[in-house]
């Protein structure tokens, strides 16, 4: 027989935890970020990305075109002038493009009657390039002019017909011609969205 009082003998009282026992819930802080939605399995991000580009590009120049309308209308069917750039720095850029196009040409014309080694006082005016960082933009038509003169004489002539020295082949002609339009053209080649060209050559 059991020994405790009528009041020992009731089912016991659950008792609540302790505050330090109880789990706590912290609600997440308003900076965290939404989870992203992953696209769908039949269009990637590239097809994604190239789909929101060929939209943006055909608002552009359908926004382009119209504006030229306008202003075709407005001036009467009279050409019009792109004004991306003021024209002074298209004329400056043009000129300098040409100096250094002339420099070239003048360099590739002399190839084959200058000496195939540069001489021992064309290697030591390489020291004029040992110079300071300016700390002011430096007239671009001086810097063409210092590549030039102190850099194309300590050149070899490994274009040149006299040219016996190591298994360097010389440029062609279509080649180096390519390179001018390459190198106008300026273009990212890391995705084809970036620059197709690019991507295809």
């Amino acid at each position: 027989m059991d020994s405790r009082s009528p009041v020992d003998q009731r089912s016991p009282v659950a008792r609540p935890l302790p505050a330090r026992c109880l789990p706590v819930v912290r609600p997440l802080p308003a900076r965290c970020p939404p989870v992203a939605r992953p696209l769908s399995t039949s269009r990637s991000t590239y097809e994604f990305a190239w789909a929101r580009s060929r939209i943006s590009h055909a608002r552009l120049t359908s926004a382009t075109r119209i504006a030229e309308i306008d202003v075709s209308r407005a001036t009467g069917g009279a050409n019009i002038v792109d004004m991306s750039e003021p024209a002074s720095t298209v004329d400056a850029t043009e000129m300098l493009l040409r100096d250094a196009a002339e420099r070239a040409l003048a360099y590739r014309r002399s190839i084959g009657q200058r000496a195939v080694a540069p001489t021992l006082e064309d290697r030591r005016a390489l020291a004029r390039f040992d110079e300071p960082l300016p700390a002011v933009p430096t007239d671009p038509a001086e810097t063409i002019a210092l590549l030039d003169d102190v850099g194309g004489p300590a050149t070899m002539a490994t274009t040149g017909p006299r040219y016996f020295g190591f298994v360097n082949g010389a440029t062609l002609p279509v080649a180096l011609a390519a390179s001018w339009i390459a190198s106008t053209w300026d273009q990212n080649a890391a995705l084809p969205i970036m620059s197709p060209v690019a991507a295809k050559l």
